[in-house]
């Protein structure tokens, strides 16, 4: 690997794990909120797009995760550990506390916090790099309301043959 390019690699692997776990949490939120999802259009030859579409996403797993970037730690890593789609949002969920604390702005627009594990300790609602993402709130975001999807995340923290723990992630 080129020493001079390495930042730009990891740099632009860490930006598309990011943009794709804020796309995770606006779904969500919309979703909870009762209001429909939208997102951008994806770039066109190269352009970016400024409309808005509506994707009809019905779960999480519709949003696919981006393609790893090649020759970025993050590639090799997560390739080492076979890591999943709900594993790669963990770790993006984790890092984006202090890449991209912003991205956690939509969980203040939650109608009721009481309901979502982690968001209750929302004190300082001006300040976005004040909430810390949590276990719970990666289960809330995969699994929202259903209870079975919720206890396999749970069981998945907690059993010590979990991809998690297995492979030291």
């Amino acid at each position: 690997m080129n020493p001079s390019s390495e930042p730009d690699v990891n740099t632009a692997a860490l930006i598309s794990e990011i943009k794709w776990l804020q796309r995770v949490i606006q779904f969500r939120t919309a979703k909870h909120n009762g209001r429909t999802y939208y997102e951008m259009n994806p770039a066109v030859n190269g352009s970016e797009s400024n409309k808005l579409h509506n994707p009809d996403y019905k779960t999480i797993s519709e949003i696919i995760p981006p393609a790893l970037v090649a020759g970025s730690r993050l590639h090799d890593l997560l390739l080492a550990h076979h890591a999943k789609a709900e594993t790669r949002l963990l770790l993006a969920l984790a890092l984006a506390s202090y890449i991209n604390p912003a991205v956690f702005e939509p969980f203040y627009s939650i109608t009721d916090p009481h309901r979502i594990p982690g968001l209750v300790s929302l004190a300082h609602p001006n300040k976005a790099g004040y909430f810390k993402p949590t276990g719970l709130t990666w289960i809330w975001l995969l699994a929202g309301d259903d209870l079975a999807e919720k206890i396999r995340l749970l069981l998945l923290l907690d059993s010590p043959e979990s991809e998690l723990l297995e492979n030291d992630l």
